[in-house]
């Protein structure tokens, strides 16, 4: 005979015990007081909006931001996961380390940054007080992460994690298992919803929303179909309009001149015959149409590029080999990846698809293109009018021959420059976090330039607020 203990004996229900229940939902809701039906719509209506948590925020963060302190805390202690995607120049980094200070109580947060981004990184976190360990994209391509750090891991600028094929995101989704992720971008999607699902995915679980009808969340995002439950692990406020400067738009049109003077280079370009393969002759097309548009110099500079591609590829040839698609890349790199669907592209290397033809034509269409710079540009001239203004103003570029072209035309106005690797003021070097400092919000009047000309390096987060006009 086996003695089963009364502790874990199941109970016994006998038919005569049962009785009728008028309605089920009684045995689990207890009515409160009365209210009136406003009050009860109210209530329905917060019950349905995303979780807030109640943890009091620090008083350096401002009222914009709290709300989303909340729901982000809210989403990491219930999945272990979010996405902030509040505005550009909402304060995504202090509220990502306002949830660092509330997550990890003191510890350093690894916070996972562009190298670019890092010293801004630096000066707020030793402004708020909040100990960090940077560590750059780059080095995390490399599979260098921050050790001797736990809890909490900041992802900023995450968009650039996009990606599940890059060796990035492979050494990433590795460190990061068994640990909490806040991923910051203003830009959770770029060219497709399977974006926002890989970065989703390096710090939740698939079937994370199952409770909320999202069976799996790299189905829902690639199907298509609408998912409000997304809302709980991405955050992005829209309650800013109050605490930010108003907006106002200004469109400049060509003149007749200009447009003309523009179809005479794309007429120019009509002369080469790039490649035997369509989609390598549309990118080659895009990188030369995109720097007509720029500026003379950019398209001067794109020719020269394309130039020395077509060497290095009737080089190879005559040796045997095959031109490597890193020197397509290379030719391509300031379309950025964000205009480029290399997956589209033939996988194949890319041997004499190029058209070998096109140098001897080259050698005449560059000079054409040299002589032009020297005439004068009426888009240059609206730019000098704009700068006169004396609103300190940020100018943005699709060319680092651009940002040349420009200072050194309008040197009198002892403009300020920044590119990938270089700035300055006007011809004089120097480093660029000086640079950068001179247009970041300050207590002071601090002298120094009116403008700042740049390419797309300060186009992700960095905190230029004294620019009060932007330029594209």
């Amino acid at each position: 005979m086996r003695f089963v203990p009364w502790w874990t004996a199941p109970p016994a229900i006998v038919a005569e015990s049962l009785v009728a229940v008028p309605d089920s939902l009684l045995t689990a809701l207890r009515p409160g007081p009365l209210s009136a039906g406003v009050a009860v719509a109210a209530s329905l209506a917060r019950s349905l909006s995303p979780a807030e948590d109640g943890s009091p925020p620090p008083r350096w963060l401002l009222p914009s931001q709290q709300r989303s302190f909340r729901r982000v805390l809210a989403a990491l202690r219930r999945h272990h996961g979010a996405i902030l995607a509040d505005p550009v120049g909402s304060g995504k980094t202090y509220v990502a380390l306002a949830v660092a200070a509330s997550l990890n109580r003191g510890s350093p947060t690894a916070c996972l940054v562009p190298a670019t981004l890092q010293p801004q990184w630096a000066e707020v976190a030793s402004k708020v007080e909040i100990p960090v360990v940077l560590c750059s994209h780059e080095q995390v391509s490399r599979g260098k992460l921050p050790e001797g750090t736990r809890g909490l891991v900041v992802v900023d600028e995450s968009h650039h994690f996009r990606n599940r094929l890059t060796r990035r995101y492979a050494h990433l989704a590795s460190w990061l298992v068994g640990r909490p992720a806040l991923l910051v971008t203003a830009t959770p999607i770029v060219n497709r919803l399977s974006d926002l699902g890989h970065q989703l995915l390096l710090a939740v679980r698939d079937d994370a929303l199952v409770m909320d009808d999202v069976v799996s969340l790299r189905l829902a995002l690639t199907s298509g179909c609408a998912a409000p439950a997304l809302g709980q692990l991405v955050i992005e406020s829209r309650d800013l309009g109050a605490t930010r400067p108003r907006k106002t738009n200004r469109i400049c049109s060509p003149t007749e001149a200009e447009a003309d003077r523009v179809a005479g280079s794309v007429e120019l370009l009509g002369r080469l015959r790039l490649s035997s393969i369509e989609s390598i002759a549309a990118l080659i097309r895009g990188v030369l149409l995109r720097a007509t548009g720029s500026s003379p110099a950019a398209l001067v500079g794109a020719l020269q590029r394309y130039r020395r591609l077509l060497l290095h590829a009737r080089d190879a040839l005559q040796a045997g080999h095959s031109l490597e698609r890193s020197a397509l890349r290379r030719f391509t790199a300031e379309l950025g990846d964000q205009l480029v669907w290399w997956e589209m592209l033939p996988c194949n290397e890319v041997p004499s698809d190029l058209e070998l033809a096109d140098i001897p034509v080259l050698e005449n269409i560059i000079p054409v293109a040299t002589a032009a710079m020297e005439q004068r540009d009426a888009k240059l001239d609206r730019l000098r009018d704009l700068l006169g203004e004396e609103r300190m103003t940020l100018v943005f570029t699709a060319s680092r021959d651009t940002v040349r072209y420009i200072r050194e035309r309008l040197g009198d106005l002892r403009l300020a420059w920044c590119t990938g690797n270089r700035a300055g003021l006007a011809s004089i070097l120097l480093p660029r976090r000086v640079v950068l400092g001179w247009f970041r919000e300050s207590l002071e009047a601090t002298p120094g330039p009116r403008h700042l000309v740049v390419t797309d390096v300060a186009a992700e987060g960095l905190d230029l607020q004294r620019a009060a006009r932007v330029v594209h």
